[in-house]
């Protein structure tokens, strides 16, 4: 069985790729939408959430945290949520805000969680 650490990981990856696959779209809906500072702000976002995976894999996280489980399952579910949202080719404006929910959720944990 992966752990909770090791599943979410693997997930976040599983959400980068899906972005890089998807980025071209992406960051052309974005500037289309909003201009050049929309798809900076998506870039920037989809940035923080690769800085948060190798974050994540070089962390020694305390497991023993009495919210150790439910940081780690929610931030999981933020991050495969975000990835579906850019597998269904959602808009670029509903990626970012996945992206931003998952890299909130995975930072809470590693600000917590940190050891």
């Amino acid at each position: 069985m992966a752990s909770l650490k090791g599943t979410l990981l693997q997930r976040t990856r599983s959400a980068i790729r899906a972005y890089n696959v998807q980025r071209a779209r992406l960051v052309r809906e974005a500037a289309e939408s909003g201009g050049a500072e929309a798809a900076a702000v998506l870039e920037e976002e989809f940035d923080a959430l690769c800085n948060a995976a190798f974050t994540l894999q070089r962390a020694s996280l305390k497991r023993n945290h009495r919210r150790y489980g439910r940081l780690l399952t929610e931030a999981t579910e933020g991050v495969t949520r975000a990835r579906e949202l850019i597998q269904d080719a959602a808009s670029a404006s509903t990626v970012l805000d996945g992206l931003a929910k998952a890299v909130t959720l995975v930072g809470r944990a590693l600000l917590l969680l940190g050891g």
